[in-house]
């Protein structure tokens, strides 16, 4: 491989990398937890529950 192709390769290679790093970066967190479809309960289920066992209904 010629050297002037080699640089300019390396080059292209650095620069997507460095792009790729400063999206991440700036891309915007999302909230922790999973988005659904992952087989959790959901939160009103999991206040029900809390509610239930405060109220005597269900043993921890």
């Amino acid at each position: 491989m010629a050297p002037e192709i080699q640089t300019i390769a390396a080059l292209a290679v650095v620069a997507v990398t460095v792009a790729l790093l400063a999206r991440s970066l700036l891309k915007k967190k999302s909230a922790p937890g999973c988005g659904g479809g992952c087989g959790c309960p959901s939160e009103k289920m999991k206040a029900d529950l809390v509610d239930k066992r405060r109220a005597g209904g269900m043993r921890s």
